[in-house]
């Protein structure tokens, strides 16, 4: 399935910022990345992208975001 523009927006931040820094960033990072001070926009896209197969994530490590797509 092909990303929306937001989630190919996030995903490319993740890509960048992983390659760069060697982890994920926090759920944080990524909302001011994306200009919104709602974590659980972020949240809930993360858990969309999941389900869509784009990203993989453990729950209770906060740096776990792995891009799939």
């Amino acid at each position: 399935m092909k990303p929306s523009p937001r989630e190919q927006q996030t995903l490319d931040f993740i890509r960048r910022y992983s390659a760069e820094y060697g982890h994920a960033p926090y759920q944080w990072q990524i909302a001011a990345h994306l200009k919104t001070d709602s974590r659980g926009f972020v949240c809930r896209m993360l858990d969309n992208m999941q389900r869509k197969g784009m990203i993989s994530r453990r729950y209770g490590s906060p740096r776990s975001i792995e891009v799939r797509a």
